[in-house]
């Protein structure tokens, strides 16, 4: 929508943790036309500990967009239970 009526995309993240860097990512990929360029702040930036098994994956310099099924990015479960508060 925003290509058609002549605006120029940029896609960008906030602080979140890995795994919505993940889905921020394919989102980016996926959009043909991204003319300003893209942003991430990666959670090791400015996180203590990410949720995932494995850091996101950036090299040199570039995200690097996951390919393995779902998002590509493993979510460490010790890790999201130690930052649970509440549980439904």
């Amino acid at each position: 929508m925003a290509r058609a009526a002549g605006i120029a995309c940029y896609g960008g993240c906030m602080f979140e943790t890995g795994i919505a860097h993940a889905a921020g990512a394919h989102l980016m990929n996926s959009i043909p036309y991204l003319e300003l360029g893209c942003e991430f702040y990666m959670a090791n930036y400015y996180l203590q500990e990410d949720v995932l098994v494995d850091p996101f994956p950036v090299r040199n310099g570039k995200v690097v967009v996951p390919t393995d099924p779902g998002l590509g990015v493993e979510p460490n479960l010790d890790t999201i239970k130690k930052y649970t508060t509440q549980t439904f």
